[in-house]
């Protein structure tokens, strides 16, 4: 099995979605919900076929579902990379072509 590394951008979104579940369904679920995407890191290590290809980016990018989320990831020779994490209903694209939003510097 390869082993898998996480982005920066796929752990902050890994936090924003612990928050999200959190709030709305308490610390445990939210934990237990998370863990179930590293079990999916874990397959795609193993199989890092498994996903779909995104022909709209360059460097073999392809998607894997996780419930109502979406894991982009791209394999190497010697690892599987997990770029992003988003939910179903998000603009994929445009998130992904963006990237993550930028905090706006705050004012004094």
């Amino acid at each position: 099995m390869k082993p898998y590394i996480i982005s920066a951008d796929a752990c902050a979104d890994l936090d924003g979605i612990w928050s999200y579940v959190a709030e709305r369904a308490g610390v445990e679920t939210a934990s237990t919900f998370i863990w179930r995407f590293y079990d999916v890191f874990s397959l795609l290590a193993g199989s890092p076929s498994a996903g779909v290809a995104v022909p709209e980016f360059p460097g073999m990018v392809r998607k894997f579902p996780m419930g109502n989320y979406l894991v982009y990831y791209r394999s190497t020779r010697g690892r599987v990379a997990i770029w992003r994490v988003l939910h179903g209903k998000r603009s994929q694209l445009r998130v992904l072509r963006d990237g993550p939003p930028r905090r706006r510097p705050e004012r004094s």
